[in-house]
């Protein structure tokens, strides 16, 4: 995507607003928080080469759990239906700390990091673990409109479009101990920050449904996404040290994203609460992936669920 694009956006959406402070535009802020929980499926870690393929002898499922906030707000142009929309999120989670022992081939291969060296180990029993963790941040300010299409039943749509920056930044731990004629046994601490800029549309329709009201938010994407990835490891031959290494890779690929979530309105203690679920999609994420060639970044989707509940502030 072209940055100067973008740039041209934000932009514009700073000149309009300058356009209507200086004009003397009545205007509030709407604030609402958001709190809860957020599972990522993110892609998995592969470790190890089956029988000199890429097929990987440890594929680490990478789910997390964790919980996040966001804050948001609405200026509202008294007098105009366009609103200026903020908003942004932190969230964090931890992993399920995947393992996984089994046994070893004279043709699994198993390597250090910066893809220089590599080891196998005849019938040798193997036990593996990664612990990882993630942490997310996104910021995204854009416009709005609203649509009140209650004369034909659908309730208020508000629509819009606007630039968008989200990061995820990754940790991994992993431990592998092959035991045979000879043990091997390699530690690696691993980062890959992913970073996310575009643009996305997004919509808001609000409406009765058997007399029950509910929100329905639904976004599209389309982003620049940046991977880089650092590692170390340390590999030791029957408790010695062999070698350590370390690499830097990066990668670079167009992604698109999908949100979905539903929210209604429930009164608590005299305040207005929002439950709401959500998914969002992810089609293309930074994955680590060491088998016969070293270790390598590709891409993989991803997806997450989200829960949680909205007040307004």
């Amino acid at each position: 995507m072209n940055r100067s694009f973008l740039a041209n956006i934000a932009l514009a959406l700073t000149l309009v607003l300058g356009w209507s402070m200086t004009n003397h535009v009545s205007a509030q802020w709407d604030w609402n928080v958001t709190g809860g929980g957020w599972t990522p499926f993110m892609p998995n870690y592969e470790y190890g080469s089956t029988n000199g393929t890429d097929t990987p002898v440890f594929d680490a499922d990478q789910n997390h759990y964790g919980g996040r906030a966001r804050l948001q707000g609405f200026y509202d142009f008294e007098g105009y239906r366009t609103m200026l929309e903020v908003r942004g999120t932190l969230a964090g989670a931890d992993s399920l700390k995947d393992s996984a022992a089994g046994v070893s081939t004279a043709t699994d291969a198993f390597g250090s990091v910066d893809s220089l060296f590599n080891f196998s180990v005849l019938n040798g029993n193997y036990n593996a673990r990664v612990n990882s963790d993630v942490l997310y941040n996104d910021q995204y300010i854009g416009l709005r409109d609203r649509f009140d299409l209650t004369h034909c039943g659908l309730g208020v749509l508000t629509l819009g479009c606007g630039f968008s920056h989200v990061h995820f930044d990754q940790d991994f731990n992993s431990n592998f101990t092959v035991v045979g004629a000879n043990t091997y046994t390699r530690n690696a601490q691993e980062e890959l920050s992913t970073r996310f800029l575009g643009a996305e549309v997004v919509a808001t329709l609000s409406r009765r449904i058997f007399g029950c009201p509910l929100d329905f938010d639904t976004s599209l994407g389309i982003y620049d996404m940046d991977g880089d990835y650092k590692g170390n490891d340390e590999i030791f031959l029957n408790g010695g040290l062999l070698r350590a290494s370390n690499a830097e890779l990066s990668i670079s690929e167009t992604a698109f994203t999908c949100d979905f979530q539903v929210r209604t309105t429930a009164r608590f203690a005299g305040i207005d609460i929002q439950p709401t679920v959500g998914v969002k999609y992810i089609s293309d994420m930074p994955q680590i992936s060491n088998t016969n060639a070293g270790t390598t970044l590709k891409t993989d989707s991803s997806f997450i669920l989200l829960g949680g509940w909205q007040i307004s502030l």
